[in-house]
């Protein structure tokens, strides 16, 4: 028993009529890390938030070193040593990323009033990214940085607390292979040196084997199994996540490649990207490989005109075209699903039908008057369409799943009649099922004859459902490699540059 630094017994969440917790009963033992499978919408995060004193829980008990404890808000949780690392940041975007990591716990220089003390401020977070082996300066504005150092960020602020239990939901989802490496080597040291317990929330089955002790699997509020690492099969954990068996991870379909429908020529955004110049032809799905870095996410930006091309050139069916606006881009059948879905590609509090009609709202106005008719219509047909799991089409996109947020993300751009698809991180923090969704769906799309870019820092999927690859390196196209050539050994070899 004195192994146990945590036990959950019977904990129970209702949130209107659906069940999200149904007793669930979970172990947690010092110095150990447990990965927590399921898919989206299974009650891992609300289960982690109740263990955070984020949400209430409606019975049950939490014991730590085996004693019941009350675990009523965020405070009471950090006071008892719990810290958590959020899938959707948590940070706070005009704030440096030195107050973001010692927020609530900045170092003061006392007096008649307290002030902050900003030279150690800085100097302590600068310590701890060093440590950490994160390349972050301590003074950038948050908002400023891409989303893998954003995450690295939130990593960070967890660590700084020195947590006894540190939860970690999804926090390899903006991250590359090198730095995911990286995270797992500051893990395993966090507990071998600080004698902390982690759980590992996860969608990346690939990753428990790497990284855990033991695992255990929700699925529909419910816990399914607890059993070590060593023993596990992951055929029978992804039967257990979804309920039926996944015979093809990667359903790549065999697609002729049509006509010219999207060319870069020469493409440079200052300091970022260099001579950029690519094909992409109707029905193919182009992916883009790299590191930490490399200009993947710029690249979308700048082909998006979200982001400013110094020189270049950019050709629609063998057309020059002007892209300096992401309106210009939406004119010429440019799409772009970011890599932030709900920042950047969602209005979350809206609903579906409005979030679905967004880029096309001139055919639903007139005289200033939006047609809710027309665009419920519409928005009823690709619900049923994509298969997005929800009660109405005029529900909160922030109260669907990750994967049915990025399947309204996808209607949208359907209903603006995009011919170029750019997907950057398409499947990020998707579970298995919802990523074959997103999969077969870009199928459709490109049996239909679009023209898909795939950005993803996963090489598992770029090589399951590219027809081709571009790798980067330092704002370069490193090499092109086609699906039959591509390995993951030749891509890490060219996006380290050697």
């Amino acid at each position: 028993m004195d192994q146990i630094i945590l036990e959950l017994k019977n904990v129970c969440k209702q949130f209107a009529n659906a069940a999200a917790l149904s007793n669930v009963s979970l172990v947690l033992k010092r110095g150990e890390i447990h990965a927590l499978l399921g898919e989206n919408g299974a009650g891992k995060t609300t289960l982690m938030k109740v263990l955070t004193g984020a949400v209430p829980m409606d019975s049950g008990e939490i014991y730590i070193d085996g004693k019941r404890v009350t675990i009523s808000s965020p405070a009471d949780a950090q006071k008892l040593g719990i810290s958590m690392v959020y899938q959707d940041f948590a940070l706070f975007p005009h704030l440096t990323v030195a107050e973001n990591i010692f927020i609530g716990n900045k170092p003061m220089i006392k007096g008649s009033v307290d002030l902050i003390n900003w030279r150690a401020l800085f100097c302590k977070a600068k310590a701890l990214l060093e440590q950490l082996g994160f390349p972050i300066d301590p003074r950038a504005i948050v908002e400023d940085l891409s989303m893998p150092k954003r995450q690295m960020v939130e990593i960070a602020r967890a660590l700084a607390q020195q947590p006894r239990i540190l939860i970690m939901d999804e926090p390899t989802s903006a991250l590359a292979e090198q730095e995911i490496m990286q995270l797992f080597s500051v893990l395993k040291n966090i507990v071998s040196q600080r004698g902390a317990s982690i759980i590992y929330v996860t969608h990346r089955l690939e990753e428990i084997w790497m990284i855990a002790d033991s695992v255990s699997v929700m699925r529909d509020g419910t816990l399914i199994s607890t059993e070590a690492v060593d023993v596990a099969d992951p055929d029978s954990l992804i039967f257990q996540m979804i309920g039926k068996d996944v015979k093809d991870k990667y359903p790549k379909l065999p697609i002729k490649k049509g006509a010219e429908v999207f060319r870069v020529k020469d493409l440079s955004v200052k300091d970022q990207l260099s001579d950029i110049s690519f094909v992409l032809h109707e029905g193919e799905i182009l992916g883009i490989a790299g590191f930490l870095g490399s200009g993947r996410s710029t690249l979308a930006k700048a082909l998006f005109g979200a982001e400013s091309i110094s020189t270049g050139e950019i050709f629609i069916d063998q057309q020059k075209v002007r892209i300096s606006s992401p309106k210009e881009a939406i004119e010429n059948g440019i799409a772009l699903l970011s890599e932030d879905r709900l920042e950047q590609g969602l209005f979350p509090y809206m609903s579906i039908s409005a979030n679905m009609v967004a880029a096309n709202l001139h055919q639903f106005t007139k005289d200033l008057m939006i047609n809710k008719h027309k665009e419920d219509k519409l928005a009823n047909m690709y619900i049923k369409k994509l298969g997005i799991k929800t009660p109405k089409s005029r529900e909160a996109v922030s109260k669907l799943s990750s994967g049915n947020q990025q399947k309204v993300l996808i209607a949208k751009w359907m209903l603006a009649k995009a011919r170029v698809f750019i997907l950057d991180e398409p499947t990020r923090g998707l579970d298995i099922g919802s990523k074959v969704e997103v999969y077969n769906l870009m199928n459709e799309l490109a049996r239909n004859g679009s023209g898909i870019i795939m950005i993803s820092p996963e090489l598992p999927e770029l090589l399951g459902m590219c027809d081709r690859l571009l790798v980067l390196h330092k704002g370069r196209i490193a090499k092109e490699l086609l699906r039959h050539e591509a390995s993951q050994e030749l891509v890490f070899r060219y996006a380290s540059g050697k």
